[in-house]
């Protein structure tokens, strides 16, 4: 379980009240619609699909009931690449600033790009097939422009959550790593015997430096506690009815679309899961690099310290207890293959 939530000030109610209202009225009218359709399998799994994302974009309510805390970590990580009276220490910043910003533009456009391309895609098909998803309830089907607009709206408020919340997370987790690097590149300078003389101002830099970054870790893990649940199991979910559905349609675009936002969303979030746990364990190892044999007595009880501190290792969790990485991905790929396998002999 997380720990008891701490809010640094008042929570605007209206910040996660209405996302959570919204969703919850979409997941409604989308169970209406299931209940009243025709039972044709493909209806049927469609819906199934879009409760289960609409499901996933209430992690939003989770963002913004912990905003103080989310606006504590950007403020934190604004202040972190400031300037610092420590040179070597301000280069190393500026040197893991430039690289952070990099790659976070990077995800970003991936996770855009998947989404985007998929919510076009639905759009034009549902249109296409005239499809409506969601029944507005007393308004008869001799409207259907009503049934698609609100439909329309819908899953573009759902999409627009999704993306938001999955932003979030990558760009405070990409920071985050950005500061374990900042930490082991700054640890790595103790390699050489050229700033030994210094190796105590360094290493106390470095033991500060590395307690905040632990801190808003933890802050961190607090505010996407159940989000990290919520993901995973509306993932695998999803990647079982998606393998399943293109067993039926496999000529329709929007669909390899959908399963590829799904498959790229899981893979980003294992892949960022395996290099937290990477990144701070490395930590670790370059402590153990350093000319340690050469420092003074005080600076290598320093040294001691940090280590001791830096044997444990982090990593993402699901429910705190299904470790996030490359081999979960690997895991839940073979789970589809097999259920996938034993639906197409059934079928």
């Amino acid at each position: 379980m997380p720990r008891k939530a701490k809010t640094s000030g008042k929570v605007t109610p209206g910040s996660f009240i209405i996302p959570g209202v919204i969703e919850l009225v979409g997941i409604l009218l989308l169970v209406i619609k299931l209940l009243d359709n025709d039972k044709e399998s493909t209806s049927f799994t469609i819906n199934i699909i879009l409760i289960t994302g609409f499901i996933q974009a209430t992690q939003v309510v989770s963002i913004a009931y912990f905003e103080n805390e989310v606006r504590d970590i950007f403020l934190w990580i604004h202040k972190l690449f400031q300037f610092h009276e420590n040179i070597i220490l301000a280069d190393i910043m500026r040197e893991q600033l430039y690289k952070t910003q990099k790659f976070a533009s990077l995800v970003l456009r991936i996770i855009v790009s998947l989404f985007g391309l998929t919510y076009i895609s639905m759009i034009i098909y549902f249109y296409k097939t005239q499809y409506d998803f969601i029944k507005v309830p007393f308004i008869m089907d001799d409207y259907p422009l009503i049934h698609r607009i609100v439909s329309s709206v819908f899953l573009t408020t759902t999409t627009f959550f999704v993306v938001t919340a999955d932003s979030i997370l990558v760009v405070l987790g990409i920071y985050l790593i950005g500061a374990f690097n900042t930490i082991s590149s700054l640890v790595k300078t103790l390699n050489g015997r050229k700033n030994i003389p210094d190796a105590g101002k360094l290493l106390r830099d470095a033991v500060i430096f590395h307690g905040e970054v632990l801190r808003k870790l933890m802050s961190f893990y607090d505010i996407f506690y159940y989000f990290f649940l919520i993901q995973i199991a509306t993932s695998v979910f999803f990647l079982l009815f998606h393998f399943y559905l293109l067993i039926y349609v496999l000529d329709n675009f929007a669909y390899y679309t959908m399963i590829s936002a799904t498959l790229g969303q899981f893979c980003i979030f294992c892949i960022f899961g395996q290099i937290i746990h990477t990144t701070t364990e490395r930590i670790f190892i370059d402590l153990y690099h350093t000319l340690w044999y050469e420092m003074k007595i005080e600076d290598q009880r320093i040294l001691l310290m940090m280590m001791t501190i830096s044997q444990k290792t982090y990593g993402l969790k699901a429910a705190g207890m299904y470790d996030i990485n490359l081999d979960m991905f690997i895991q839940v790929i073979k789970l589809c293959y097999s259920f996938c396998t034993i639906m197409y002999n059934l079928a």
